[in-house]
């Protein structure tokens, strides 16, 4: 599973570096390399495999080949085995795409600093379905509850901020993608999204100023809210098939 994961990884990584050149651009043609231009052969495109054998460079111009793509492959992998391991067979689908949605969503804001519409949408309607049909799920009612707190919390945020400061601090596209996150985990596990994300998002800070923290920093969110996200959905869903609670 983990290699038909990391296959998945392979695929989203090339959709989130191509994602400005439009949706349609993103999903198709042939991958190549982003120095020389030459079209990559299957030995090339091994998940991982390959990166470890050309030492992360291109076979026929010697350019580095970005390690995020690594990185994107890896967590599209561990998304995989992850869910098999730990949820029940009836939640698979839905964990895996809202695993490898985020893992995309993700990339993409690491890359370009966007959280895209329609990969917000779709996490927000798969999100939507899964609450009548993944048995382990939260209550409608709860993830319903969930997803509206969870968008209008994160929009104030981003408004009295931008009010008091004169400039953004949380883009839309991070309020979309709570609103989306809210219906995964429901109203019950949502502060645990929060704190877990605003806790990476601040040791990175820390870490990347030396120990001392710069409000000025650019941070992404998404990463971190996508990281957060998955791991409550999935504790959520693990809890209910063993029967435990929170």
């Amino acid at each position: 599973m983990g290699a038909a994961g990391a296959c998945v990884g392979s695929f989203l990584a090339t959709v989130a570096r191509r994602w400005p050149q439009g949706a349609a651009a993103a999903c198709s043609g042939r991958s190549a390399c982003d120095h020389c231009g030459t079209t990559l052969r299957t030995p090339d495109l091994i998940p991982i495999v390959s990166r470890l054998l050309l030492r992360g460079r291109c076979r026929y111009c010697g350019g580095p080949v970005p390690l995020l793509e690594t990185w994107v492959e890896l967590a599209a992998a561990a998304v995989a085995v992850i869910v098999v391991l730990l949820a029940q067979p009836a939640s698979w689908p839905w964990l895996l795409l809202a695993g490898w949605l985020l893992v995309l969503l993700a990339a993409i804001d690491q890359l370009h600093g966007i959280l895209p519409d329609r990969l917000n949408l779709a996490l927000l309607v798969s999100g939507l379905l899964s609450l009548w049909f993944d048995p382990a799920a939260p209550s409608p009612l709860d993830g319903l509850l969930g997803g509206l707190t969870a968008a209008g919390t994160f929009a104030a945020i981003a408004y009295g901020y931008e009010s008091l400061r004169g400039r953004s601090g949380l883009g839309g596209g991070d309020v979309k993608l709570m609103g989306a996150l809210g219906l995964w985990v429901g109203l019950v596990q949502l502060p645990w999204v929060v704190v877990l994300a605003a806790g990476g998002a601040l040791l990175t800070a820390l870490l990347q100023g030396g120990g001392r923290f710069d409000g000025g920093r650019e941070i992404r969110f998404g990463p971190w809210l996508a990281a957060a996200g998955f791991a409550m959905a999935l504790l959520g869903r693990y809890s209910a098939m063993d029967g435990s609670g929170m």
